[in-house]
Order: structure tokens, then C-alpha cells, then sequence
């Protein structure tokens, strides 16, 4: 193994390849990746808690 990349001619065509069973493993993954559904989870610390405290009465009024 040698430390030095090895170099790549961008202008010889013939040279570049596109690799197109990698191309299609992505595209059959994005395809499943869309067909699943999103899944949210809408909690924090202390949730159930703030929903106690929101249902019980005030003694405080509001003034304008």
C-alpha cells in the first residue's frame, strides 16, 4: 500500500466507468426508503407532568 493516491486522467472518456450494479443497489434502496412511512415521537421529560398542571384550575387573573 502506498501513501500517494493514485491519479485519475478526467479528460480520457474511455477511462471513466460507470459502475451500474452500485447504481442500481442505491436506487433500489431510495425506493424502499420511500415506501416506508415516517414514524414522529412528539415527547419530552416531564410531559405528562406540563398536561397535569395545564387541566388544573388557576388562581390568578388576567387583567387588560
Amino acid at each position: 500500500m502506498t501513501d500517494t493516491p493514485e491519479s485519475v486522467n478526467l479528460s480520457d472518456v474511455n477511462s471513466r466507468k460507470v459502475d451500474t450494479e452500485l447504481l442500481n443497489e442505491l436506487r433500489d434502496l431510495f425506493a424502499r426508503a420511500e415506501d416506508q412511512k415516517e414514524r414522529y415521537d412528539f415527547t419530552w421529560n416531564g410531559k405528562a407532568k406540563a398536561y397535569f398542571e395545564a387541566a388544573t384550575p388557576t388562581t390568578k387573573t388576567l387583567r387588560p
